[in-house]
C-alpha cells in the first residue's frame, strides 16, 4: 500500500476539501481504491486527472485548446450563435 493517498492528502493534492472528495467518491466522478472500510488514490491517477484537465496554450494565437478539443474563439462564437 506504499504510495497510496488518502483523501486527505488526495483533497490537499487537487486543492480540494474532503468534503468535495467524498461527494465526487459518493457521485462516481473519482477513481478510487476500497480497502475495507478505507478509500485510498492511486497518485498515477491524479496525475493523469489533472493532466486530462489541463488547459493548453496554442502558441502565438492568443488562444486555449478547450476540453473536448475546440479552441476558446470556437466555443465562444458557438455560445454568440447560441444566444441569437
Amino acid at each position: 500500500m506504499n504510495g497510496l493517498l488518502s483523501i486527505r492528502q488526495t483533497g490537499s493534492r487537487l486543492g480540494l476539501s474532503e468534503h468535495t472528495i467524498r461527494h465526487w467518491i459518493k457521485n462516481g466522478r473519482l477513481e478510487h481504491i476500497r480497502l475495507g472500510k478505507r478509500i485510498v488514490f492511486d497518485p498515477k491517477y491524479l496525475e493523469k486527472l489533472i493532466d486530462s484537465h489541463r488547459i493548453k496554450l496554442i502558441k502565438g494565437r492568443g488562444e486555449t485548446i478547450l476540453t473536448g478539443g475546440k479552441t476558446s474563439r470556437e466555443a465562444s462564437r458557438k455560445n454568440d450563435e447560441d444566444a441569437i
